[in-house]
C-alpha cells in the first residue's frame, strides 16, 4: 500500500485487477483507506479493454467489473462510481461484443487467460466470471438508477447461467466441468468461482462441496486462489475445512517467518527454495496483495462479521467458533469501528452510529453495544 495497490515492491511493482479483488475485502477489514483502492481502480480503468484488455488478461478485464461493485459495497463511493460509469459502461459493451450467439465470451488468437497459476483448462471458469460481471454490472446500474441497463444485464446473465448449466454442470458428478463444449474433467476453479459469485444454487452445496474437498482434482496455483476457495468452503458450510486450509497454508508461512503474504507457498519446499520464483533465486514477492485473503476471511468467516448494504449502513454478525473458545475483531467502516468479542456463551457487538446490525433476527441501530447470551452453535 503506497500511492496504489501494489504487488510486490520486489518485482513487478503494479497494480493487477484481480489482486484487487481479494484485496479490496482484506483492506476493508484492516484499514478502509478507500483512496488507495479509488486511486488504483481509477489508474486501471484508464487502461481500457479495446486494443487489449486490462493487465493484458481477458479474465482481469472481468474483475474490474467485479471489484468496482466489491468497492461500493465496502465504501459506498457514489462519486467515484460517477466518474468511472462511462468507462464501466463500455467496458462491458466491448465485452459482450466478444460474445458467440449463445452469450458465451471467446477469445481472441494469442489472447492471455490466467485465472490461476495452473496447467489446466479453465474455459468454464472464464465464463462463470463473465456471468458475476454482469451481474455486478447490473448492480451498479441500479446504484446509477439506470434500471433499464440494469434489466438488460441482469436479463444477459440469466440466459448465459441457462447455457452454462446446460453445457458445463455435469449432472452426474453434481459439479462444474472445466470447459462448456468439451466432455472435460471436474474444475476445482469453476466450482468455488460459481460458489463465491453466487451462481450455483443452494441445493447443489453438499455436491459441490464434495469436489472442493476432493483432493484428486488439481489443486489451486496460488495464495490469491486459495483465499477464493476458503471463501466458497465457508459459504458451502465447511468453514472448519476452510480455516484448516488457513492453518496450513498461511500458517506455513508463518512457520518460515514470514510477516507479510507471500506470493506463493509449496509446503514442499525449504531453505532459499522458499524464496526462488519464476525459475529465479529470490524471485518471490513476500509481500503481494493477492495473498491476503485471511485478513477478510477470518473476520468474515470465523465472526461472521459482513456488509448487507453498501458502505456498512447495514450488516450481520454471523459468528462461528470452530474450536476456538474466545474471538474479538475490530472492524473499520466510513461510521466507526464494529467492534465484536464472542466466547462460548456471550457476544458483544459495538454498533456505530449511522449503521444498524441484523443479528439473531432483529434489528439494532448504532449507536448501542448489543451484548447477548444467545447458543452460538445455533448461530451456526
Amino acid at each position: 500500500m503506497h500511492d496504489f495497490l501494489i504487488d510486490g515492491i520486489k518485482r513487478d511493482r503494479l497494480p493487477w485487477t484481480g489482486d484487487m479483488a481479494m484485496s479490496i475485502m482484506a483492506n476493508s477489514y484492516s484499514f478502509a483507506d478507500a483512496d488507495i483502492i479509488r486511486r488504483s481502480l481509477t489508474v486501471l480503468g484508464r487502461a481500457g479493454i479495446s486494443d487489449t484488455d486490462i493487465n493484458g488478461i481477458v479474465d482481469y478485464s472481468l474483475w474490474w467489473i467485479i471489484s468496482e461493485d466489491f468497492y461500493q459495497l465496502y465504501f459506498d463511493d457514489n462519486e467515484h462510481l460517477v466518474r468511472e460509469w462511462t468507462r464501466i459502461k463500455n467496458c462491458l459493451e466491448l465485452l459482450n461484443n466478444r460474445c458467440d450467439s449463445e452469450g458465451l465470451i471467446t477469445l481472441e488468437p494469442g489472447a492471455w487467460l490466467f485465472i490461476d497459476w495452473v496447467d489446466a483448462e479453465k474455459m468454464t471458469a472464464l465464463q462463470i466470471l463473465w456471468w458475476w460481471a454482469q451481474i455486478s454490472g447490473s448492480a451498479l446500474a441500479e446504484r446509477m438508477n439506470e434500471s433499464s441497463l440494469a434489466s438488460k444485464w441482469r436479463k444477459q446473465a440469466a440466459s448465459l447461467k441457462g447455457v452454462l448449466y446446460s453445457k458445463a454442470w455435469d449432472a452426474k458428478a453434481s459439479a462444474w466441468r472445466a470447459h462448456p463444449q468439451k466432455n472435460s474433467d471436474i474444475s476445482r476453479h469453476a466450482n468455488l468461482l460459481a460458489v463465491i459469485s453466487g451462481l450455483t444454487t443452494i441445493d447443489e452445496a453438499s455436491s459441490i462441496k464434495k469436489a472442493l474437498l476432493d483432493t484428486s482434482i488439481p489443486d489451486v496455483g496460488t495464495p490469491y486462489m486459495k483465499g477464493f476457495e476458503c471463501m466458497a468452503l465457508s459459504g458451502l458450510g465447511a468453514s472448519d475445512s476452510a480455516i484448516s486450509q488457513i492453518r496450513y497454508y498461511w500458517g506455513g508461512m508463518l512457520k518460515h517467518g514470514a510477516t507479510t503474504f507471500w506470493e506463493s507457498y509449496n509446503s514442499a519446499e525449504e531453505d532459499q527454495d522458499i524464496y526462488s520464483f519464476y525459475e529465479r533465486p529470490f524471485a518471490k514477492s513476500l509481500c503481494h496483495a493477492w495473498s491476503s485473503g485471511p485478513a477478510s476471511i477470518l473476520p468474515a468467516t470465523v465472526m461472521g462479521i459482513r456488509p448487507l448494504a453498501d458502505g456498512w449502513k447495514r450488516f450481520t454478525v454471523e459468528p462461528n467458533l470452530y474450536d476456538l473458545e474466545w474471538a474479538c475483531a475490530s472492524v473499520p467502516t466510513p461510521f466507526g469501528d464494529i467492534q465484536v468479542e464472542i466466547s462460548s456463551d456471550k457476544i458483544t457487538i459495538h454498533v456505530p452510529l449511522g449503521t444498524t446490525l441484523e443479528f439473531d433476527g432483529r434489528s439494532y441501530s448504532g449507536p448501542t453495544t448489543v451484548s447477548e447470551s444467545p447458543d452460538i452453535r445455533q448461530l451456526q
